[in-house]
């Protein structure tokens, strides 16, 4: 990790994007809310929330930093879901892996469609 203890507090924003990809039956599942497990969509804003303020416990580099602002985002499409997240913090570093941790956070969508006709 570096010292960062030199720098000034700044506004840091950062947006990252993904997509999963899945069958139009899938995904018409997930947007009607018609999954077996649960709201696939809201467990994994959820957990996309929970690893964006985790980051530093999962990437060794980050520094543990207080998020002001974060916003998991779907948009269900016909073959795919395209997953948004952005971060706000006043601090000293950015907070660009923090939102592509949030996105990542996303893969619990998988689990969540595993099973029977799934």
């Amino acid at each position: 990790m570096i010292d960062v203890s030199p720098k000034f507090n700044t506004l840091c924003y950062a947006k990252a994007g993904g997509f999963l990809y899945g069958a139009p039956e899938t995904m018409a599942r997930v947007a009607g809310r018609a999954v077996p497990k649960g709201d696939v969509l809201e467990v994994a804003r959820a957990a996309g929330i929970a690893a964006a303020k985790r980051c530093s416990d999962l990437i060794i580099f980050c520094h543990p930093i207080p998020l002001d602002w974060l916003e998991i985002a779907f948009e269900v499409e016909k073959d795919r879901i395209r997953v948004t997240a952005e971060v706000r913090s006043v601090w000293k570093t950015g907070v660009e892996v923090e939102a592509i941790t949030g996105v990542t956070g996303a893969l619990h969508i998988f689990p969540m469609m595993e099973g029977k006709g799934h």
